[in-house]
């Protein structure tokens, strides 16, 4: 899929911190070279530690917050956890459903095979995708 990009853009300078203290302790940390001090400040984040002043994530700006994780799992507990508080507070039911993937015409489950074929689909036959849907399984 990242292939589909056309451009690319290049962060060579960090602007959002300010703080002169924190910036050098990223640079260390960047490099491996942290000090005790920074080792420190950096438990300080973590927030189930007692010296943490975790923000409250209720109010602004935090409560609509736009987080980027790197990570699939945290990502899907963290809209699971997102999903249930905007119901909560909506009043709005949620609906949980689980979904398998099929074959289309003999409802089997989707192979190996058919999935190594799927992720081989050359990437600019991506936009006909159905086309080449139909061309592999017919």
């Amino acid at each position: 899929m990242y292939k589909q990009f056309d451009t690319v853009v290049i962060l060579k300078d960090q602007i959002r911190v300010k703080d002169e203290t924190w910036m050098e302790m990223l640079r260390r940390l960047r490099i491996g070279n942290c000090t005790d001090e920074d080792l420190q400040e950096v438990h300080k984040l973590v927030l189930t530690n007692e010296g943490c002043q975790a923000p409250d994530f209720s109010k602004q700006p935090w409560s609509n917050a736009i987080l980027i994780m790197p990570r699939h799992s945290v990502r899907e507990r963290w809209n699971e956890a997102a999903v249930a508080k905007h119901c909560e507070e909506t009043g709005n039911r949620r609906y949980i459903i689980n979904s398998e993937d099929r074959q289309t015409k003999t409802e089997d489950e989707i192979s190996l095979n058919i999935w190594v074929k799927i992720a081989a689909i050359d990437d600019h036959a991506l936009g006909n995708l159905i086309t080449e849907w139909r061309s592999l399984w017919g």
